[in-house]
């Protein structure tokens, strides 16, 4: 799945964890932006993924993987939107492999 967007999204698989890891970077292009600009780039990415999905049938790894990226979007949307992320840091987020879906209530604090 390669979806064209601000995010850069690399998945890590450790044998010795359960799940995975997701390291994140935002794309120095979007970085370059101001919050204003970045705050739209965010919004369309969010309709871009969101009309993906859409057009997925349920089950299917793509969807399931853009479910995900839309979940990371969406809880970072206001921090985007107020500029209140360094950009420039990777941020990672362990998965469990119990849980298909991530809760990233936590994620600013695991950057």
């Amino acid at each position: 799945m390669e979806i064209e967007g601000p995010l850069k999204i690399k998945v890590i698989n450790d044998p010795a964890q359960s799940g995975y890891q997701l390291l994140v970077d935002f794309t120095p292009e979007f970085q370059q932006l101001p919050v204003s600009g970045q705050a739209t780039e965010f919004q369309h990415y969010r309709q871009t993924l969101q009309a993906g999905i859409s057009r997925l049938q349920p089950g299917d790894r793509n969807r399931d993987g853009m479910a995900l990226v839309l979940q990371l979007v969406e809880a970072l949307m206001p921090h985007v939107e107020a500029g209140e992320l360094d950009l420039a840091e990777t941020l990672q987020i362990q998965v469990g492999e119990e849980t298909p879906e991530v809760a990233l209530t936590d994620l600013l604090g695991n950057g």
